[in-house]
């Protein structure tokens, strides 16, 4: 289940059936409604998912589940049904999480609770969390001067359009234009931002303002790089984001 971390309260319901016979039409079908409260005031989030009513063939008895938050802050407790839940390093998926744990994603500033511990369906799920949040940090509007001019960009778009100019000038290697790694080095950092904070959620501050610095290096240092006006002008215009 995927909830967006600085939408308001919500509620939702899911809809289940086998996906083959007809036998919803017999009311053989299961359903759960589930809420979502973000309380700021507080540095609150509480996601509850109700139990399922109604069955159908093949229906499960017990789920596990994994909840996604994203453009969210790493987590300072999370608790599933009033027990803290300990912190895990983020895994390649699912099946390789052996106990039920929060993590945190920095390439796309998710919060993720893994709950692989099979909960009854007749049960209702609360997940509770409690976050600070860094008056550095906002997703969606991190600041940057470039040119002497102030930008937004939203993090994980930056991101993407970081790695893929990383990716083009590591290419420029060895052609008539050569440009090497060293000659970029602030440009790569910036690229790495969500790496890092994968790494330490908890130093996800610091790693944004380090991530600004960087971008803003990165389009000083431009003029210095070995290109041609072709590559020069795409860099350029993907940095100020024209």
């Amino acid at each position: 289940m995927v909830f967006i971390g600085d939408a308001a309260d919500g509620v939702g319901s899911l809809y289940e059936d086998d996906g083959v016979t007809e036998g919803y039409i017999n009311n053989n079908s299961s359903s759960c409604n589930f809420s979502y409260k973000h309380d700021t005031s507080k540095e609150e989030l509480t996601v509850s998912i109700g139990q399922f009513v109604g069955t159908y063939d093949g229906s499960p008895s017990k789920r596990s589940y994994q909840i996604v938050i994203p453009n969210f802050w790493p987590a300072e407790e999370v608790q599933l049904n009033s027990n803290s839940l300990s912190y895990c390093p983020l895994r390649g998926s699912f099946d390789e999480y052996t106990s039920d744990c929060w993590t945190y994603d920095g390439s796309t500033l998710s919060l993720i609770v893994i709950i692989v511990t099979p909960q009854a369906t007749s049960d209702a799920v609360n997940v509770q969390v409690a976050y600070t949040q860094f008056n550095v940090f906002d997703p969606y509007n991190i600041n940057i001067n470039i040119n002497g001019e102030s930008k937004s960009v939203g993090f994980t778009g930056m991101v993407r359009r970081l790695r893929s100019l990383k990716e083009l000038l590591d290419n420029q290697w060895g052609l008539a234009t050569q440009v090497y790694q060293e000659d970029y080095r602030s440009l790569i950092d910036a690229s790495e931002a969500g790496i890092r904070i994968t790494y330490s959620p908890t130093d996800i501050g610091s790693l944004i303002n380090g991530f600004r610095d960087n971008i803003e290096d990165t389009y000083n240092s431009v003029t210095d790089l070995k290109l041609n006006s072709t590559l020069r002008a795409i860099l350029e215009a993907q940095l100020t984001l024209n």
